[in-house]
């Protein structure tokens, strides 16, 4: 059936007081508000509690080869139930669950039709991922974490199509399964996979240490005892900045002629 599963464009059939759509010759009941015969409406059709076909005009949460963060309703001895958005939830079996799913959590599901003819969802996303086309480096993206590595570090879906990878050393803080990021693109690999880092940029990260050393100056009365030749642990307990980025950061306000700089101390020039 070609729209099982999915939210595609019908005609309205009405027969007596029931309504209906017909996919591949086949009709089957609908549901929705403001149905009018000869209508052209979207409808999902999904099977019910009885294995009956159905279709509604409501808009579900995922359709069939999507992957979309979803959240978990309850977990049973056969395998977990997932708010799709319509009447019946869906089963992410066991055997699909890269962890054990918890009730109430959001986790990334992809939506396939299983050896049984039903809708069903797993969390082994991975090979449901495309590789990248359009995205270049330095672009900014969106994406959600759908596993970790220690060794590693964070795998994530960007756009819910593409696999990228945010090592260790490019995050920015610590992400829990499902949590939805914003990072830049660092690399793109000939397999279509992606870097992404989710810390600023070296420019961005120029301009906020400048702006912090700007303003302790002035409320130091524009004098800081810390220069060129300070210890790393004193230019910290100073600016909580690393010594490369206090020196990135003086550099700039001393090329804009805003400070004179000492082999241990700052001192803002007055304009």
């Amino acid at each position: 059936m070609n729209g099982f599963g999915r939210y595609l464009d019908y005609l309205v059939i009405k027969e007596g007081k029931k309504y209906y759509i017909e996919d591949e010759g086949q009709r089957i009941p609908l549901e929705g508000e403001d149905l009018q015969e000869k209508k052209q409406v979207k409808a999902f059709i999904y099977k019910d509690h009885g294995h009956k076909l159905k279709a509604t005009t409501k808009e579900p949460k995922i359709t069939l080869g999507e992957i979309r963060p979803l959240r978990v309703v309850s977990a049973t001895k056969i395998g977990a139930f997932v708010d799709i958005g319509l009447e019946r939830d869906v089963l992410c079996p066991f055997t699909e669950q890269v962890y054990p799913l918890k009730e109430g959590t959001i986790q990334l599901f992809y939506l396939y039709i299983d050896k049984s003819d039903r809708l069903a969802l797993t969390t082994k996303i991975k090979d449901h991922l495309k590789g990248n086309k359009d995205l270049q480096v330095g672009d900014s993206v969106t994406g959600v974490v759908y596993h970790h590595k220690k060794d590693l570090g964070y795998f994530v879906a960007v756009n819910y199509m593409y696999d990228g990878l945010i090592p260790n050393k490019e995050a920015k803080g610590v992400y829990v399964i499902g949590e939805e990021v914003k990072a830049r693109v660092i690399f793109t690999h000939e397999d279509g996979k992606l870097t992404l880092t989710t810390k600023d940029s070296v420019k961005n990260r120029l301009e906020k240490d400048s702006q912090t050393l700007l303003t302790l100056l002035k409320r130091k009365k524009g004098v800081l005892e810390i220069g060129d030749k300070s210890s790393p642990e004193k230019i910290y307990a100073e600016t909580k900045l690393s010594k490369k980025a206090f020196k990135r950061a003086a550099g700039r306000l001393y090329k804009n002629r805003m400070v004179e700089i000492s082999n241990y101390s700052i001192k803002l020039l007055k304009k």
